[in-house]
């Protein structure tokens, strides 16, 4: 997030807040694919297929990590 910053506060470019916001978009579109093929063993495996108490985990260790990303987000939103 800190590189992100001093990108958008150095390139003209990325200045313009559509260009950050579409960035933001594709970090946030990554974790949700990574999170998804994280659940789903990289779509080898179904959801329904596994066992509950493993995907009650890895859910967990997904929602840890959007609650990470949204508090450094915040974080670099203020400064």
């Amino acid at each position: 997030m800190v590189a992100i910053r001093n990108v958008s506060k150095t390139a003209h470019y990325f200045n313009t807040p559509s260009n950050v916001t579409g960035l933001f978009v594709k970090i946030s579109n990554q974790i949700t694919l990574t999170s998804r093929r994280y659940l789903t063993d990289s779509g080898r495996r179904l959801l329904w297929n596994l066992e509950p108490q493993g995907v009650i985990a890895k859910i967990n260790k997904c929602n840890e990590i959007m609650e990470y990303y949204k508090s450094i987000y915040l974080q670099t939103v203020e400064d």
